[in-house]
């Protein structure tokens, strides 16, 4: 079944889920991509792509399958495979930690594609534009609100007295240092 659709032909559910998992993995990547990000276009996509992929076919051996098949456990295991990718985006560089955000994107766009895979295209749509939402405004906020700050406070004790004191006084009062 797929959402919206109910019952369609094997052909194309997959066809569709295939050219979702293509678009909306690119618009998460192309956002990553225009940011010079590690993760971009290429790479959101075929993470969509495998994540819808081994969903879809995961549930297809499941209802075909007698015994041992579980779809479940490909949940299970494209979460397990995905961290390591994300891991693998993180950076540890002179005592800061770099690329959290694009390990996340990573794990998140992985849970669109499992979302395609599970028959479900317009929720992960919805999703995708939530994560581009999220991408986009979230920076620009936080910047907005860093920026309103009541008092900008310098230690003038630590300076020496005299001319560097005066020059240090007279830039802060014509506000030449921002």
């Amino acid at each position: 079944p797929l959402e919206f659709f109910g019952e369609v032909s094997i052909y194309f559910g997959v066809g569709v889920q295939v050219l979702t998992a293509l678009i909306l993995g690119g618009l998460v990547g192309y956002d990553r991509e225009k940011k010079l990000k590690s993760a971009g276009i290429k790479t959101n996509i075929l993470i969509c792509l495998g994540a819808a992929l081994y969903t879809s076919i995961g549930m297809l051996i499941a209802v075909g399958a007698v015994g041992m098949a579980d779809a479940n456990r490909i949940a299970a295991q494209i979460v397990s495979g995905i961290g390591f990718l994300g891991a693998g985006a993180i950076i540890q560089s002179q005592g800061s930690v770099v690329g959290m955000t694009t390990a996340a994107t990573i794990w998140v766009v992985a849970a669109i594609g499992f979302t395609i895979g599970a028959g479900y295209p317009f929720t992960a749509a919805f999703f995708t534009l939530t994560v581009l939402i999220v991408l986009k405004l979230i920076s620009p906020i936080y910047k907005f609100m860093e920026s309103e700050k009541d008092y900008d406070f310098f230690q003038m004790d630590v300076l020496s007295k005299g001319s560097v004191k005066k020059t240090v006084r007279a830039i802060i009062e014509n506000d030449e240092f921002e």
